[in-house]
């Protein structure tokens, strides 16, 4: 029980580095779910075991996601990825898509935030206006 719980102790603020070393990351295309909550994909995999956007150089065996974080300033989406050691729920190296919540639609750019608090773009991306069905 104390081995667990000093495994839930332990995480990684990953850096953009570490990211890029792993394989890379990419980011897909905003959807809504029947809620209206808003969720970005991203592809990333950070045991360094495939080819996202950067070739791998090094492996990941016993690092896995623990969560994707993602916080909105003004039109900007910042994330990182936090890593823990494998372990109970936590044993996928696949990113998850992380959700955003209910944000304003329009353009929004996309950083990747550092432990040391670099920022690097990963572009921009519109999050669209829900539509209403209309029934006939």
């Amino acid at each position: 029980m104390l081995s667990l719980i000093i495994l839930n102790m332990l995480w990684l603020h990953l850096s953009w580095h570490d990211i890029q070393s792993t394989g890379g990351l990419k980011i897909g295309t905003p959807h809504r779910n029947a809620k209206g909550a808003i969720f970005l994909p991203i592809e990333c995999d950070i045991s360094g075991t495939k080819t996202v956007t950067e070739k791998p150089v090094g492996i990941n065996s016993g690092v896995v996601v623990r969560k994707v974080v993602a916080k909105i300033r003004k039109k900007q989406i910042h994330i990182w990825i936090v890593g823990t050691l494998a372990h109970g729920r936590y044993e996928s190296a696949v990113c998850p898509e992380v959700k955003l919540g209910s944000i304003e639609p329009g353009e929004y750019e996309i950083f990747y935030n550092s432990p040391d608090n670099s920022e690097v773009s990963l572009g921009t991306t519109i999050i669209l206006a829900p539509t209403s069905a209309v029934s006939k």
